[in-house]
């Protein structure tokens, strides 16, 4: 196999390392959280406070790995692009020849037939255009995990926690009476999460968190679920990677 094909494999092997490193750090996070008693000094109202601890850090961290996936993801392509034309028309390689993402269709053949690949490899060309489809309208997927390569260039992907849920709240009422399982409905919002408990009863479980890391507003991958998104961009990655490995052969 050609050596731009096998480091494609490579940036992709270790683009799952940084996932798989991300998921480990999302499960670890509901035992990052910190849990309180806090009384309204005005109503005497209580409610269990449930805080992230560190938690500009902890995203911060997690933005460095996201970026790293991503930038490997992206680099994946890169290599496979750049294996597959080093085989079959070296010489059309430029010093900024990389894999080709673009807005449209149009901007995308335009960008080929100019590196002359329509005709120096036209089943490459036929496979770019109809099949792979790098364009917004086309393999969004691509389009949106380009965005963020370049987007982690000059700003972290910073991401964010959301509070879904509550469980395991356990507390006594008024007669002494234990109510089990209590748990909060199902919501999306950032900490700190408050969880109000009637006057005069007693917390004996403040409960555990259940939280969910999302893409930041504003971002190509708008509030969708991290993990699940980055290891889908790895599924796509590497359905590129074999089809441009069978335009090689």
């Amino acid at each position: 196999m050609d050596q731009g094909l096998v480091g494609a494999r490579l940036k992709l092997k270790r683009a799952n390392q940084h996932v798989a490193d991300i998921e480990a750090r999302i499960s670890a996070l509901p035992k990052s959280y910190t849990s309180s008693i806090e009384v309204d000094p005005k109503t005497g109202g209580q409610f269990i406070k449930h805080d992230l601890a560190n938690h500009p850090d902890v995203t911060a961290d997690l933005a460095l790995i996201i970026g790293d996936a991503i930038h490997n993801l992206r680099c994946a392509l890169d290599h496979a692009w750049i294996g597959t034309l080093e085989r079959l028309a070296p010489g059309i390689i430029g010093k900024f020849t990389k894999f080709p993402v673009y807005q449209t269709r149009e901007d995308l053949e335009r960008a080929l037939r100019n590196g002359r690949v329509d005709t120096s490899v036209p089943r490459v060309f036929a496979l770019v255009i109809s099949q792979i489809q790098p364009y917004k309208e086309g393999n969004y997927d691509i389009w949106t995990m380009h965005q963020l390569d370049i987007r982690d260039k000059h700003r972290l992907l910073i991401p964010v926690v959301n509070f879904t849920s509550i469980t395991g709240i356990e507390v006594e009422d008024e007669h002494g009476d234990t109510v089990r399982n209590g748990e909060t409905w199902g919501t999306t919002q950032r900490a700190p999460f408050y969880v109000q408990i009637p006057r005069g009863w007693q917390v004996k479980e403040k409960g555990k968190v259940a939280v969910e890391v999302v893409f930041d507003e504003g971002t190509p991958a708008d509030s969708l679920e991290i993990l699940d998104t980055l290891l889908h961009f790895s599924r796509v990655v590497l359905q590129v990677i074999e089809s441009l490995e069978s335009g090689v052969g």
